[in-house]
């Protein structure tokens, strides 16, 4: 028994011994002494002693700490926590990460809004300003906003990391969904075009030679594209009245003015006239006369009829509210 205690008392003198140690050269004086890190004698880089690695330390003046040195050292101390810029950055990764299970399940918008989080948790973490910026875009192109959706990918495309093209793909996908929409905004227009000459017939006893050319286009800016609002019908050639009788019944034109804010279609005496757009006229070849005129509005469906008594020179019907 007396040889038991004997052993314990050495074994914890032994221990303090070393933890003495320890905390000597964990003292502020000591890193004053510090002369690098050694591994079987050798010089290597400091972090193989701070991660306790291959049974170097720190040496300095009489005194070295190995693993287990270390070890105590931080019991006693306490291990330093993560930097600021560290703790921003993990909860920014957690949140990132949790945005992209969200992803894969098909929770866009909860996506979405974690993707947010971890950007404002560190604004510096590229991984998830990307994805951010980039389900945004996926977002506004399937609502089929694309312009918005291409400004979201630019946005995303400086956080790519290195090598990684996604963004890019994704990019030049809108830019062809974009271009595809123009060309086809175009064929819909060419063939508005043809289908509105193809319902004008002449009114009255006047006869027309019409030409493509002969509809007129309101010079309404849309999409880079003259939208046709009102067709402007230019009679190429006017055959006198069938009856030769009625000297009055010569041709002549009718003008629509339409002050309102709506699409309108006009008729004369029951028969296609003419359309004009909110805050643009039309023209229509009618023969000098008495004639019915109506104009329907295509927002609300109101009507406007007036029976008028057209001149040789010709009348303005104008079509006013809101």
């Amino acid at each position: 028994m007396k040889g038991s205690r004997i052993f314990a008392g050495s074994a914890v003198a032994l221990l303090a011994l070393v933890a003495l140690g320890c905390l000597g050269t964990s003292h502020p004086a000591a890193a004053q002494h510090y002369e690098g890190c050694y591994v079987n004698g050798q010089q290597v880089p400091d972090s193989e002693c701070q991660g306790g690695g291959g049974g170097g330390g720190y040496t300095g003046g009489s005194g070295g700490c190995n693993v287990i040195c270390q070890g105590l050292r931080n019991l006693i101390w306490g291990s330093p926590g993560p930097s600021p810029a560290q703790s921003a950055r993990n909860r920014s990764n957690a949140l990132h990460e949790q945005a992209t299970k969200l992803y894969y399940q098909g929770n866009y918008p909860a996506a979405l809004d974690l993707y947010h989080q971890a950007m404002d948790a560190d604004p510096s973490n590229d991984g998830a300003a990307g994805d951010y910026w980039a389900l945004k875009a996926k977002m506004d192109r399937d609502a089929g906003n694309l312009d918005l959706a291409l400004s979201d990918i630019q946005r995303a495309v400086p956080h790519a990391a290195a090598g990684y093209t996604g963004y890019n793909d994704i990019q030049r996908e809108i830019e062809q969904a974009i271009a595809a929409r123009q060309a086809d905004a175009k064929v819909q227009f060419a063939k508005g075009q043809q289908d509105l000459l193809n319902q004008i017939h002449p009114v009255g006893n006047a006869s027309f030679a019409l030409q493509p050319g002969d509809i007129g286009e309101a010079q309404t800016d849309h999409g880079g594209l003259r939208v046709l609002h009102a067709a402007d019908l230019n009679p190429r050639s006017i055959d006198k009245p069938e009856d030769k009788g009625k000297k009055d019944a010569g041709p002549t034109t009718l003008k629509v003015l339409n002050q309102t804010a709506a699409y309108v279609t006009v008729s004369v005496d029951g028969g296609y006239g003419c359309n004009t757009a909110g805050g643009t006229t039309c023209t229509i070849p009618v023969t000098k006369g008495h004639h019915q005129l109506r104009a329907v509005r295509a927002d609300t469906g109101a009507a406007f009829s007036e029976a008028v008594d057209v001149p040789a020179g010709g009348y303005t019907w104008p079509l006013s509210g809101n």
